[in-house]
């Protein structure tokens, strides 16, 4: 996504978008195409199936934060650089008081900035020239700021979120071959599977758990045949 970004700093005023932005674009929807969607899938599958929709949620409200607040700063960028950007050109050209006053009206605007319509041809293309020179330098630093902001959290990333071990349990199956001896895998327990129909869940415990909390009346016992062996 970083490279994208600077890539999209490159093209001018002109040229064609074949060979100017499409390239940048194609970069760049390729980095968000490997980053967004395992990201997405990393969060969902981090927590237990009943908290999916907290974890949608919380993802979804963090992108559009994010979003929100990186439009906002970017839009105050993009328009700083273009004014300062402006005005130095504007000093280079012979303008009346009325015309600047009426251009710094019209930075707002950004590239679509309209030009005081009293000015002759000459004076109204360098105008027109400052315009878009301003705005592509506007557009580039926020481009790179962006590329800048991408490798920052790559670095972020990468640094603070740590690999956590599996359960003991999981290693000891991973390294022997075998089911660990945990008492949700022990074959000694009679398991029955609870399937409400009250309530619309499906859950396991054992016989007697489910008669000393008074769900048994409320479900439909279905004994079942716990296998261990692989």
């Amino acid at each position: 996504m970083a490279l994208g970004l600077v890539l999209l700093a490159i093209p001018g005023a002109g040229g064609s978008y074949w060979t100017t932005f499409f390239p940048a674009i194609t970069v760049l929807g390729f980095g968000m195409a490997i980053s967004i969607a395992p990201v997405t899938t990393t969060v969902m599958g981090a927590v237990d199936q009943r908290f999916a929709g907290l974890a949608s949620g919380i993802n979804n409200t963090a992108s559009r934060i994010a979003g929100a607040v990186a439009v906002a700063i970017m839009g105050v960028v993009i328009l700083g650089v273009f004014e300062a950007r402006l005005d130095d050109r504007l000093e280079n050209i012979p303008l009346l008081a009325d015309a600047v006053e009426s251009l710094d009206e019209e930075t707002v605007n950004l590239a679509a900035a309209k030009i005081p319509t009293e000015l002759d041809a000459e004076t109204t293309a360098q105008v027109q020239a400052a315009i878009d020179d301003s705005f592509v330098s506007a557009f580039r630093v926020v481009a790179v700021t962006s590329s800048i902001v991408a490798l920052a959290s790559a670095a972020l990333a990468a640094v603070m979120i740590e690999g956590k071990l599996a359960p003991a349990s999981v290693r000891d199956e991973e390294n022997t071959g075998q089911l660990a001896s945990t008492p949700t895998r022990s074959c000694l327990a009679d398991i029955y599977t609870m399937v409400g129909y009250q309530k619309g869940t499906i859950s396991s415990a054992p016989i007697a758990t489910l008669q000393e909390t008074n769900t048994l009346s409320d479900t439909l016992v279905l004994p079942t045949t716990l296998l261990c062996a692989r």
